[in-house]
């Protein structure tokens, strides 16, 4: 099986885009990370439906992904703005130094500058 180099390529742009939206909805905006899990309905769609992972991946699974990643997206939306409002961190991933806070102003979370590791 070989693998053709525009595959590659589009999967590294992908790997690329989605990870500074988790970069930046984990850091900055929460929203943004809710967006590219939503906007990953898109890849499964391209990928599992006509790409190239349509020649493994059973019928079922890209509508699976489908409803994971919408219900995922709105948890994420739902709790992270309820997160920002309330000036809590409660991500399981939280290390110290990362707690966020409430920008009155941009309405967005952003990292304590007073609490920097």
């Amino acid at each position: 099986m070989t693998i053709a180099i525009p595959v590659v390529l589009g999967v590294m742009l992908a790997l690329a885009l989605f990870g500074a939206a988790a970069v930046v909805g984990r850091r900055t905006w929460v929203p943004c990370l809710a967006i590219g899990w939503a906007a990953h309905v898109a890849w499964d769609l391209a990928l599992h439906r006509s790409g190239a992972g349509a020649v493994y991946t059973p019928a079922w699974y890209p509508w699976f992904c489908v409803g994971f990643d919408l219900t995922l997206a709105a948890c994420i939306l739902a709790l992270g703005v309820e997160e920002c409002n309330e000036h809590i961190d409660r991500r399981p991933d939280t290390v110290e130094g990362s707690r966020g806070l409430f920008a009155e102003d941009t309405g967005v979370c952003r990292p304590d500058p007073s609490n920097n590791a």
